[in-house]
């Protein structure tokens, strides 16, 4: 039952993260591209590596810890639901242009700072 609990925590302030993320995005950039899906899934890419990096070389982040922040946090913070369909939205409209981009932008974008995180985890422990 503690598992559950974490993960329904991590997955509330992920989500929230997310609809912040979104909300400021819009206010940025406008709504025409979807920059909060790209910004969420590229945080979250970077801070998966950061995490499993971690908890491979120190142990960190075992149990119901692990749990709250992969599943939980990460999982109501990236959006990979919502970048399908993003996607799929566009190629609908016939803008292939910008489904192109954000196809590419979040799978490209997202690997690397996956690998960055990593990186970072190693500079910094």
């Amino acid at each position: 039952m503690k598992e559950w609990f974490m993960i329904a925590i991590g997955g509330m302030v992920g989500s929230l993260l997310r609809y912040g993320i979104h909300q400021l995005a819009v206010a940025s950039f406008g709504a025409k591209f979807p920059f909060g899906t790209l910004f969420a899934n590229l945080i979250g890419c970077f801070l998966i590596g950061l995490g499993w990096s971690l908890a491979e070389r120190h142990g960190w982040l075992q149990g119901p810890w692990e749990l709250a922040f992969r599943v939980g946090f990460l999982g109501g913070l990236t959006t990979f639901s919502s970048y399908g369909l993003d996607v799929i939205r566009f190629l609908q409209q016939a803008e292939y242009a910008l489904a192109v981009t954000a196809l590419l932008s979040n799978l490209i974008l997202g690997l690397f700072l996956v690998w960055l995180g990593f990186l970072a985890a190693q500079v910094v422990s």
